[in-house]
């Protein structure tokens, strides 16, 4: 999607011929018997080819040119909506740690608003195979000490990102019932001692099993 998203608008970050680009993978896997592959199916680090309303047709038009592709090719899409992003905060200046541990921040409402958009455009396509929501958002529970802050992000808790995933799970499943949901998840086994250890100052180490 990134590359096809290039080649509408032009970009020059994914080579001289995106789209072209796109079609020979696409045709590749195909012959390597692939049937279903993940795709952020976001604007990476941007959203004004969403929330600008003179962006967003193209910004669809490169989606639909997307999954008409894959369906050339016989390939389902695991889409990734890429709502714990912190390009949402970014844009309205919030801490990062709001737009995951709190819904009525303004950048939450941007990220649900996104996937409520997408989803519902593309709820009823059979190259839908599963909605993400995410992407190892996991990795960033508790990380930056005590103040939880890291790569200029204050960072959100465990607890938050587990209701986070809950929260978008619900909001998905409201608005297609029919398909899976899954938090696109990597995982630590150090999760849980890292977030007693910065919550409640745990003696144990910030890294062990």
């Amino acid at each position: 999607f990134w590359q096809i998203l290039a080649a509408e608008f032009e970009r020059k970050d994914h080579g001289p011929e995106p789209l072209a680009a796109a079609e020979r993978s696409l045709a590749i896997l195909e012959a390597h018997g692939f049937q279903t592959i993940r795709a952020f199916f976001h604007d990476y680090g941007r959203v004004d080819t969403f929330l600008e309303l003179e962006k967003r047709e193209r910004f669809f038009a490169a989606m639909d040119r997307t999954l008409d592709l894959c369906d050339r090719h016989g390939i389902r899409v695991v889409a990734s909506l890429g709502l714990g992003d912190p390009k949402w905060s970014r844009h309205t200046g919030e801490p990062y740690a709001a737009q995951i541990g709190r819904h009525d921040s303004r950048a939450r409402q941007h990220a649900e608003d996104y996937a409520r958009a997408v989803v519902t455009r593309y709820r009823d396509r059979p190259t839908i195979a599963m909605w993400q929501h995410c992407n190892e958002l996991l990795l960033k529970a508790d990380i930056g000490g005590r103040e939880r802050s890291w790569n200029n992000l204050a960072i959100p808790t465990l607890t938050e990102i587990e209701r986070f995933h809950r929260e978008m799970a619900i909001l998905i499943r409201s608005l297609s019932p029919r398909h899976l949901v899954t938090t696109g998840d990597s995982y630590r086994t150090s999760l849980w001692h890292q977030n007693q250890h910065v919550e409640h100052g745990a003696t144990h180490g910030l890294w062990t099993t």
